[in-house]
């Protein structure tokens, strides 16, 4: 069944790496800086079995560091470190699920392009794109008779900034078809 999933995602983080050779790892975690940034994501989903799918999707996303807390290590040349995506992310993804009744866990993984602002400044690396690749990535469950709410951890590596973005997803579906859902 083909069918249009409509996504919002709430959290975003934006991994950096970056730490001064003499300092030890101890404070890594002020070198990972995360902020909450907006999410919306659209899907197209073609069924090909009840355990294996395809999909088209188109992501917006906008998150940064605030700059309000950047961490005590993440200053280069007197100026503050910056970690951003704001851009529109468009591709495709594979769905392995394992559909026992009411529960399905699944996952998902993809390959897109991403165009937009993507920016890594920090001590260790200087990355600046507009379009790039990336590695979309998804672990959740599916719920319900038909599996048409969701509960997902998805993952975008954005390999050429060097970031990662994570959120937790909830999602609903909605089929096109028209068709009343199988019982």
């Amino acid at each position: 069944m083909d069918r249009y999933e409509l996504r919002g995602r709430l959290k975003a983080r934006l991994p950096r790496q970056g730490r001064r050779p003499d300092e030890s790892n101890a404070d890594e975690d002020d070198d990972i800086p995360s902020d909450a940034g907006l999410w919306l994501s659209a899907e197209y989903v073609s069924g090909l079995a009840s355990f294996v799918s395809l999909k088209a999707y188109a992501t917006f996303i906008h998150a940064s560091e605030d700059g309000e807390h950047p961490g005590p290590t993440c200053r280069r040349d007197g100026k503050d470190c910056d970690v951003g995506a704001h851009g529109l992310m468009l591709g495709g993804k594979g769905r392995l699920a394992l559909p026992i009744p009411w529960v399905a866990p699944f996952i998902e993984l993809g390959l897109g392009v991403s165009g937009g602002h993507f920016v890594t400044d920090t001590v260790a690396h200087r990355f600046k794109r507009n379009v790039l690749f990336h590695l979309p990535l998804a672990l959740g469950v599916a719920l319900g008779p038909d599996y048409n709410a969701e509960v997902a951890l998805a993952m975008y590596q954005h390999f050429a900034v060097q970031q990662i973005v994570f959120a937790f997803t909830l999602s609903l579906s909605i089929p096109l078809d028209g068709d009343e859902p199988s019982s």
